[in-house]
């Protein structure tokens, strides 16, 4: 029946085995009071995890409802159907927990459904480690509703808690686990007891519910609630949302009894729920609830957990009484909080009960850097209460640094710099200014990067302030108080590297002016400055002599793509740009239809020039990313490149800070350091790219291209983004400009050939992505917009609305067009779902058609006046987001909007199936465009590629009759092109994913013409004169039908009659 073995692994010992573990099981009271989310054994760990069973009774009765987080059935504590409940028929009942890390546990407390005992007999409760090996068990087999088992020791390191029976089971309804909670009590390994509150003292005293105003400071603080970002689980009604909590005061509109202008939660919401996440992680002393008045009863029974910004459990209190409005003291005060949370504890005596109803909730406590325990006064020289219009040094010059606001939100959200002057040639240029948010207080630091002398300050505020300073940003020592307008202090310049200027209140609408001063040594770091960015200068200059010879941005050996950029920190969009785009993402099914239907391989449909630019100048500045990276290279660049565009010579160097566009008026430099300022990981790129348009441009192209910059550098971010791109590409337009090609022999190796058309195709593809975008977003949504007579979006989808194309297309089926999107634009504008109106398919046949490719739809005759349907407008099923959040969407469970979604991705592939991209890749590449340099060299390229290809086959036994590239990509004819064979001869070279079968020509009429032009050519004699004329030169038969073509004597087809008559004529001369 049984053999038992009882030892130790030799690894593990005698402690680990839990023989000297004192586990201890005792019967508890089964009752419906509160679970604490805090004891002195811990905190509670079970409700953060995920639960799992191995059946379910039935719906609804799933393993999750033992770690709800109470005891409380919704059909009474006694009630049914709200427990968790395995199946009758199972004959190995289990239920565990995974708890979110491993944990130190100390005591598990197991709750069965009242009335229900039996139901827990014979349990084995074991505990496991992250490797799901058993560490202890304990074995219950008594007869109790609920029971609590103590560890002694506790045990480390636990990741799962398993309940299991253990046979054999004596009544049928015993082999089920009907549980009610599951608790497990523990602590984290890497916090300490202290750190987790268990010794720390919580107040919460009942406070007068009164309609005085709410102080921004007190002894305990700055109000902190009021600058952050309220949210609830749900509103009771228009208007009654989590932010009517923090507004800053306690009066209603309709009185201060009155109703409607309160945080309100649903009345049928089961687990009510109010937050607010503040601005940062900061100490909090106090926290203070004020109710709606009269409604005393709305406040009990409510949980108040400070968090994190891991979102975990800090410290928690709880509030059973009844009073309007408590204030809840923390002692000691509690460190790097980032969220407060209001939650309700069941059970929930009446109805009412279960909503919140708040008129104001403060938070009070301080940022480290702005903390009173840090400031020290200064013993001497402290000024206070002046009011001095004294002029400052003539030495003085304006300090500029990187510049933050502490704590509080600024007036209109305007950035912190614009408490500062900016200065032009001529003198001083005002900004708008700066106020607190709804006027309240302002705290300012500058960071000016090293120690200065500060001689004093200039503003033009009333608002009394002081000065902060010091060396670390730790230990703050207070300069002044209570100062009044332009101020200089006859004591010694202080040194200091962070400055911090401080208001407790600020009044009134119209921005104020504050810049401190320092002692001139400006042109002593400019020399130095220059110094430094001398040899980087000279390095670079060189590189881009050395890149212009070569004639080519982009390597074309290396591979497409941006590559990483290990020395820059990139955006979280961009990170998933990459992921979109990847040629081994799995593509969604719902998609798959669209990228089948594509003939391009996966590398050139996720790939783009303008990141392979990125990655080309990347590869220019290695060796020199911190200083490219720096302000001081920037500012050089940036003055050369306006001096050249504005003609401006050495002697006038001063004036740059001056010039103004001449089409849209704004400052130059301060454009572009705005830009600069802006582009996060992108500087360096938009540094170096400034240098090769000093380089490369000429003033004219300079001076039209920062009009240009300026009109969208100056608008939103995404108009910025568009601004960054123009850069760019008109780089890599100067790169490419000059490239000649020379066709230095007829034949080329098989690896020359193959790069030289990967090259063209870098280009060409670029260009057809282009159009693609056009026919398939760009112009159907205009013209949609333009039928229903809204020109607002109908202009501003080319700034707006292509965010959330672009992205769509990234996400749905990785393709990457040249125009990058800005995943974070939150400005919906110029977008709708228009293929799904009403007389989308006539639009749909008018611009499908090849004739039609890339055209706006202004000049296609039949949409100028098309008349269309509605459709969604900005939003897509209820909620649009952000380019990456619609992006992200798309990719989802929501098959709604992944089916949705398709049909657009099908029209966009259209215009790269193997019959579309074919024969619009080789109309434009066999014209040899001399306008786009980056297309030359297109034939010689294809006919060496075609011999080697020749030569393939016959390898593999396939005889191809053909003696040149031209013969074999045209049809019998000789009028229109083979698609298939165009497609194979691609495939070979790389471009085109698979090949297809083609139709086997027949020799018969081949001979026959051979055999009639080896006698006589009945066509034009001044034709076939020309044509044998040619052909004794050594001229290729490309450019003999080219240079025909162009002296108009005669069609394709007779040209190549011509030619084979006189070839024939050569052969039996030769």
């Amino acid at each position: 029946n049984a053999v038992l073995v009882y030892g130790f692994d030799e690894k593990t010992s005698s402690e680990d085995q839990t023989v000297n573990r004192d586990i201890k099981i005792n019967h508890i009271q089964n009752i419906q009071a509160p679970i604490p989310t805090r004891t002195k054994n811990g905190f509670e760990l079970a409700r953060h995890g995920r639960a799992w069973q191995s059946t379910n009774y039935g719906y609804g009765m799933d393993a999750k409802k033992a770690i709800r987080g109470y005891r409380t059935s919704h059909n009474g504590f006694r009630g049914c159907g709200d427990y968790a409940h395995t199946g009758v028929r199972d004959k190995a009942p289990e239920w565990g927990v995974t708890l979110r890390k491993s944990t130190t546990v100390n005591v598990v407390e197991i709750y069965g459904r009242p009335g229900f005992a039996r139901r827990l007999t014979n349990t084995q409760i074991s505990f496991l480690g992250a490797d799901r090996k058993e560490i202890c068990a304990a074995h219950h087999t008594g007869h109790s509703e609920a029971i609590s088992i103590r560890l002694n020791p506790p045990i480390k390191n636990v990741r799962f808690v398993r309940l299991r029976k253990i046979l054999p089971i004596v009544r049928p309804d015993d082999t089920t686990f009907n549980l009610n909670a599951v608790l497990v009590y523990g602590f984290d390994e890497k916090t300490s007891s202290e750190d987790q509150t268990v010794n720390r003292d919580i107040k919460i005293n009942h406070i007068q519910n009164i309609q005085a105003p709410i102080p921004t400071r007190t002894k305990n603080g700055f109000e902190l609630a009021r600058h952050g970002r309220a949210w609830q689980s749900t509103n009771y009604g228009y208007g009654m949302d989590a932010k009517k909590a923090i507004r800053g005061y306690r009066t209603s509109h309709n009185g201060f009894r009155g109703c409607g202008d309160y945080a309100h939660t649903g009345v049928r919401d089961k687990a009510p729920e109010w937050g607010v996440t503040l601005r940062k992680s900061t100490t909090v002393n106090v926290v203070e609830i004020y109710g709606r008045p009269g409604f005393a009863r709305r406040l009990t029974n409510t949980q108040i957990s400070f968090l994190g910004a891991d979102r975990k459990e800090i410290c928690a209190a709880h509030h059973t009484g009844h009073s309007e409005a408590i204030s809840i003291r923390l002692n000691p005060p509690i460190k790097n909080v980032r969220f407060v949370r209001l939650r309700k504890i069941l059970p929930i005596v009446r109805p009412d009960d279960t909503t919140f109803n708040l008129n104001a909730v403060l938070v009070y406590g301080f940022d480290d850097n702005a903390t009173e325990d840090f400031v020290e006064k200064a013993k001497n020289g402290l000024i206070k209460g002046v009011k001095l219009e004294e002029e400052l040094p003539e030495s003085s010059v304006p300090l500029v640094g990187s510049m933050k606001a502490l704590l509080h939100r600024t007036g209109w959200g305007r950035a912190p710099t614009e408490l500062s002057y900016l200065i032009d040639g001529e003198g001083y240029v005002k900004t708008q200014g700066l106020v607190g948010h709804y006027y309240g207080p302002l705290d300012i630091l500058t960071d000016y990067g090293q120690e200065v002398k500060i001689t004093g300050v200039k503003t033009d505020t009333s608002h009394n302030f002081k000065i902060l300073v010091s060396g670390d940003a730790k230990q703050w020592k207070e300069l002044t108080a209570d100062l009044l307008f332009t101020t200089s202090w006859p004591s010694k310049p202080i040194s200091a590297r962070y400055s911090r200027l401080v208001w407790s209140e600020t009044r009134g609408t119209n921005g104020f002016h504050c810049q401190l001063y320092g002692i001139d040594n400006a042109e002593q770091k400019k020399r130095r400055s220059r110094r430094s960015h001398e040899e980087a200068f000279k390095v670079l200059i060189e590189r881009i002599k050395e890149r212009k010879r070569r004639g080519h941005l982009v390597d074309e050996q290396a591979d497409q793509g941006e590559g990483e950029l290990p020395v820059l920190r990139r955006q979280r969009s961009e990170e998933k740009r990459k992921e979109w785009v990847n040629s081994d993402r799995r593509i969604p099914k719902s998609y798959r239809k669209a990228i089948s239907s594509m003939c391009l391989e996966r590398e050139w449909i996720g790939q783009t020039k303008t990141g392979a630019a990125l990655k080309s100048l990347q590869e220019d500045f290695k060796g020199y990313e911190s200083t490219v990276c720096g302000r001081g290279f920037f500012n050089e660049v940036a003055t050369r490149i306006v001096m050249k565009g504005y003609r401006l010579n050495e002697g006038a160097r001063d004036k740059v800070h001056s010039i103004r566009c001449q089409f849209t008026g704004a400052n130059v430099i301060g454009e572009l350091t705005k830009m600069h300022a802006w582009l996060g990981w992108r500087k360096p790129f938009f540094s170096v790219a400034l240098l090769y348009f000093e380089q490369l441009g000429n003033p004219d192209i300079i001076f039209a291209k920062m009009g240009e910059f300026c009109d969208r550098a100056r608008r939103c971010a995404s108009a910025k983004r568009l601004a960054f791109d123009l850069i760019i590409k008109q780089v890599y337009k100067f790169i490419n400009e000059d490239l000649k090609y020379t066709e230095e022999s007829k034949w080329m190796s098989l690896k020359e050939s193959k790069n030289r058309l990967r090259s063209i195709f870098k280009e060409y593809i670029d260009i057809h992505k282009d159009m693609a975008y056009k026919s398939a977003f760009e112009e159907p949504c205009r013209c949609y917009f333009n039928a229903h007579h809204n020109a607002g979006q109908r202009d501003h989808y080319e700034v707006h609305g292509f965010n959330w194309y672009l992205a769509g297309s990234m996400a749905a089926i990785g393709i990457q067009f040249p125009l990058v999107p800005y995943m974070a634009d939150n400005c919906v504008m110029g977008f709708a779902m228009f293929w799904n109106c009403s007389g989308s398919g006539k639009m749909w046949s008018e611009l499908s058609k090849s004739s039609n490719f890339g055209k706006r739809f202004e000049a296609i005759p039949k949409l100028k006046s098309i008349r269309l349907g509605r459709a969604q407008e900005n939003t897509f099923y209820g909620y649009l987001g952000t380019p990456q959040q619609f992006g992200e969407s798309l990719v989802g469970s929501n098959t709604r909007r992944t089916n949705e979604w398709a049909l657009y991705m099908e029209r966009l592939s259209h215009f790269f199936t193997m019959e579309f991209f074919c024969e619009k890749a080789m109309s434009v590449l066999m014209q040899e465009n001399t306008d786009n340099p980056a297309l030359l060299g297109f034939r010689p390229a294809l006919e060496s590629m075609f011999l080697h290809y020749k030569k393939a086959k016959e390898i593999t036994g396939e005889k191809i009759e053909e003696t040149s590239a031209v013969e074999f990509i045209y049809d019998d004819d000789k009028c229109q092109y083979d698609i298939p064979r165009v497609n194979n001869l691609l495939h070979f070279a790389g471009v085109t994913k698979e090949e297809v079968k083609v139709k086997i020509r027949k020799k018969r009429a081949t001979k026959t013409i051979e055999r009639k032009e080896t006698v006589k050519f009945s066509g034009s004699k001044v034709l076939y004169s020309r044509v044998l004329e040619l052909l004794k030169d050594g001229n290729p038969q490309s450019k003999v039908l080219v240079k025909c073509k162009k002296e108009k004597l005669g069609s394709a087809a007779e040209i190549f009659r011509a030619m084979r008559a006189a070839q024939a004529k050569l052969n039996l001369e030769a």
